[in-house]
């Protein structure tokens, strides 16, 4: 007997395929979320691990030649502006010190000497033309007692002669007071002598000077390569010092990355000697140029970069930028340390946001580096 009741059949499991496919649509759909997400960061918020520490390294180099008598520092040790690094045996320079003085002296002596004499040529310049006063009274009462036959022509001729005398020691007078004065020049400190003497001491008292070698600015001895009695010659670099006041983060960004890049840009960095700490700065500069091997030899032709590969490599530009607040990398600051970056350089609290979740993440795996 057949059974006419219909027996129902249970529905077939959806196919392995469409799970798949629903599975592969939605990590597409999150691929091009993603990729329009780096797109819009990638222009509005950029970031780049290519940023390296860098500061103002200047040689230490002696004004003075000589023996380095003492060395008051330690290779990195922190110094303060003023702070004594080296000293250079000081001997001939209190020597020359002390014979600058001496040729002060003798050159205040000298003028002494020259000042005396031009008193003593004024004196004498005084007395001739009194002695000529008296002359000419004498010679005008002989003239006129010759003329009324009281005396004779001879005396009268005597008594020109006498007046002719005095007239020319007073001329000769003179000509030993312009002398002298000449010899004296100016008195007191403009005197050519005494300035000539001054400017010797002065130099002498500055290579004195020059002996103790002082930290310029808040920083550090590197590359501390000599030893006491080392002999440092002037104008030879004995050693690095590291501007610790001057701190800035140089960081290489594609090309492509500037748009929209301005002086002023807020920006989050993560120092690898520093893991877990996020630290603030500003956009101070985004250069203009970079050397990618052009040829500036006007005699020769130009020669094609050619890239390599179907994709060509991104020219990167440096951006410059600076800290905050200083004073967070005492004892962190490192000529060359490798830094992460990232320029908010847009007002988009939620890309700014997004940006800011990021460089946090990237500080928290800065332990693992």
């Amino acid at each position: 007997m057949t059974d006419t009741t219909e027996q129902k059949q249970p529905e077939p499991a959806p196919a392995k395929s469409d799970v798949l496919q629903k599975i592969s649509k939605v990590l597409l759909a999150l691929c091009v979320v993603f990729f329009i997400l780096y797109l819009i960061m990638d222009r509005f918020a950029p970031d780049t691990e290519l940023a390296r520490v860098k500061v103002y390294i200047t040689p230490v180099t002696p004004e003075v030649s000589g023996h380095i008598k003492q060395i008051h520092v330690q290779q990195s040790q922190r110094l303060q502006e003023g702070d004594i690094m080296f000293t250079i045996d000081p001997t001939d320079y209190l020597v020359a010190v002390e014979q600058a003085q001496e040729n002060l002296r003798l050159a205040g002596s000298k003028v002494g000497a020259q000042m005396t004499d031009v008193e003593v040529a004024q004196s004498r310049l005084a007395d001739a033309k009194t002695q000529l006063e008296t002359m000419v009274k004498q010679t005008n009462r002989i003239f006129s007692m010759a003329g009324k036959g009281i005396v004779s022509q001879a005396d009268a001729d005597n008594a020109q002669g006498k007046l002719d005398a005095a007239e020319a020691r007073v001329i000769t007078a003179e000509a030993d007071l312009q002398k002298a004065k000449q010899a004296l020049g100016a008195t007191g400190a403009d005197n050519a002598n005494i300035k000539a003497a001054l400017l010797q001491l002065e130099d002498a008292q500055l290579d004195l000077a020059r002996t103790r070698i002082h930290a310029k600015t808040v920083g550090g001895i590197a590359n501390l390569q000599v030893e006491k009695g080392y002999y440092a010659q002037a104008g030879q670099p004995i050693a690095s010092y590291i501007n610790a006041e001057q701190v800035w983060v140089e960081a290489y960004f594609r090309e492509n990355n500037l748009e929209h890049i301005n002086i002023g840009d807020a920006v989050a960095m993560v120092l690898d000697n520093a893991p877990g700490r996020v630290f603030d700065g500003k956009v101070s500069n985004i250069s203009w140029a970079v050397d990618f091997g052009d040829n500036v030899d006007p005699s020769k032709l130009a020669k094609s970069q050619q890239a390599k590969g179907w994709m060509r490599d991104p020219q990167r530009f440096p951006v410059t930028i600076t800290f905050d607040d200083k004073d967070e990398l005492k004892g962190l600051m490192r000529h060359g340390g490798q830094v992460d970056v990232i320029i908010y350089a847009s007002d988009s609290w939620i890309l700014n946001t997004l940006g800011s979740i990021w460089i946090h993440i990237v500080a928290l795996l800065s332990y693992a580096r």
